[in-house]
């Protein structure tokens, strides 16, 4: 069972991952949680790596969380939410790369979940993206789910052959979606997984 649904506040049911364990292609393991409040500097300062790392992801560092007591209220409302699941790996102590599934909680929009993903650059084709991407489709699949949908910056030629190989087909582009400091304009690809196949 990927997937594990508690009673959190106010009565809500949250969608929490199991803890699991998965081998890296170096011969590492990496092992996938959800993340705490203990969690929350550990994050502050992934993230804040990650945005050096790339252009491609949507913030530059210096527009990350950037305190402990943020990030913690922040991962709060993930893990209290019913219709939203954060998945953090972990290698040999190390916040390694992270991911999260935002399932639509209106009736109409209900069979549609977002998905997101971000890697640390050590860990770019060590098998680590596709574990991820596998647990938020069977993630997404628990919750009903018929349709999966991302978005990522043209010229991130790396997460297109992921969401390729997971099976996301592109559907569009958002012209200009991204603003470079440099001047430069990226525009989005929009992707979208059939469930039902």
């Amino acid at each position: 069972m990927v997937v594990s649904f508690i009673h959190g506040m106010k009565g809500m049911i949250a969608m929490l991952f199991a803890m699991k364990q998965v081998k890296l292609k170096n011969g590492r393991t990496a092992v996938l949680r959800s993340a705490g409040h203990d969690d929350a500097q550990g994050l502050v300062d992934y993230m804040h790596l990650v945005y050096t790392q790339t252009e491609y992801l949507n913030r530059y560092p210096e527009e990350a969380i950037d305190s402990a007591a943020k990030e913690a209220l922040f991962l709060s409302g993930i893990n209290q939410a019913p219709a939203s699941m954060m998945v953090m790996a972990v290698v040999d102590g190390q916040i390694a790369g992270t991911c999260q599934l935002a399932v639509r909680e209106l009736t109409k929009l209900r069979h549609r979940g977002v998905v997101s993903i971000a890697l640390v650059s050590d860990y770019w084709g060590l098998g680590l993206g596709t574990a991820l991407m596998q647990e938020l489709v069977s993630a997404a699949r628990q919750q009903g789910c018929t349709q999966l949908e991302l978005a990522y910056a043209e010229g991130n030629v790396r997460a297109a052959a992921l969401y390729e190989k997971m099976g996301f087909k592109p559907y569009g582009k958002l012209p200009n979606a991204l603003a470079l400091k440099d001047g430069r304009m990226l525009d989005e690809v929009l992707m979208v997984k059939d469930l039902t196949r």
